[in-house]
């Protein structure tokens, strides 16, 4: 029960970039998170969800946004990194 648009991106697996500075290569940076998605959410043309992030019900992710934590049920969000603008 949910909108995805156009160029929405959800990413599940990713890089560390806390360990790029002073990376020793032996170690692994690489990351992976599960994404959970609500109800009644809509993510707006070429947002993208980063992975470990939980988008709660009846909220929406504006167009462009790069949702980098936790969005609260019923709000808005936009921006890069995405930031809340209101409850909906």
């Amino acid at each position: 029960d949910c909108v995805l648009s156009a160029g929405t991106t959800i990413l599940s697996t990713g890089e560390n970039t806390d360990l790029w500075v002073g990376r020793d290569p032996k170690r692994d940076i690489h990351v992976e998170a599960p994404v959970k998605i609500g109800r009644n959410v809509w993510l707006c043309a070429n947002t993208t969800v980063c992975p470990g992030v939980e988008i709660a019900d009846d909220s929406i992710i504006a167009a462009g946004s790069v949702v980098t934590k936790d969005v609260p049920d019923g709000e808005l969000w936009y921006g890069n990194p995405a930031r809340f603008v209101k409850k909906i």
